[in-house]
């Protein structure tokens, strides 16, 4: 697979595991996985606590449920994997704010890596009718046509996470490539990036702080 790829400009293939595997389910995996590592892959998989010291760094990308922990980003960085998040929420709830602020400056305060949550599109029964399963709402960021998609306000909520962490990146950079006549300056921004509350902080009002410093910064 690995090789098949390559032709086309993929240079890293990642495979997945056992889908939410725990207990001996995930450890039956190890061989696997070091098998993957070994022929040059990489592996990735949705996954919970606990699987870092089960799996340690034989898995290259966790996935991780729930609300993102900086300890757990913190282990998996040290043997040089990524940290993801996934399932805070899952998809389906027409609530954007939640999905603005847990997967973007939640994410990037708890010193993740993406997220990968689920799912794009993914209908219980039929994917235009979100009241036919007695088990679960459907979880759509986005419903299919026969030529495209029509989005949803939780999937502009995502969107806007990506772009919250985008402004927040640009900050970051131009606090490192501030000059020195204004190293106070840079040395606010970064104070009010450390003490910003992603959980509670009005978000327009911190894109637009994080746009005026960026300016003055220049």
């Amino acid at each position: 697979m690995i090789e098949f790829c390559r032709p086309f400009g993929y240079n890293e293939v990642y495979f997945y595991g056992i889908d939410e595997a725990r207990g001996e389910g995930l450890k039956a995996q190890r061989a696997a996985w070091a098998t993957v590592q070994e022929a040059g892959g990489k592996s990735f998989v949705a996954c919970y606590k606990g699987t870092f010291e089960a799996m340690g760094d034989l898995l290259d990308c966790a996935v991780l449920a729930s609300r993102p922990d900086p300890k757990e980003a913190a282990k998996w960085h040290g043997v040089g994997s990524d940290a993801f998040c996934y399932a805070f929420p899952q998809v389906g709830n027409a609530t954007p704010d939640t999905y603005r602020r847990n997967f973007g400056l939640v994410l990037w305060k708890a010193g993740f890596d993406g997220a990968m949550d689920y799912a794009y599109q993914h209908g219980f029964n039929h994917v235009w009718n979100d009241f036919d399963s007695t088990s679960c709402c459907d979880h759509n960021f986005s419903y299919p046509t026969v030529d495209g998609v029509v989005g949803t306000i939780q999937w502009d909520g995502f969107r806007e996470a990506v772009d919250d962490v985008r402004y927040v990146t640009t900050l970051e950079q131009a606090i490192e490539d501030a000059p020195k006549a204004k190293s106070d300056l840079a040395c606010q921004a970064r104070q009010w990036l450390d003490d910003l509350e992603p959980d509670t902080d009005d978000l327009y009002a911190v894109r637009e702080q994080i746009a005026q410093y960026i300016t003055r910064l220049k």
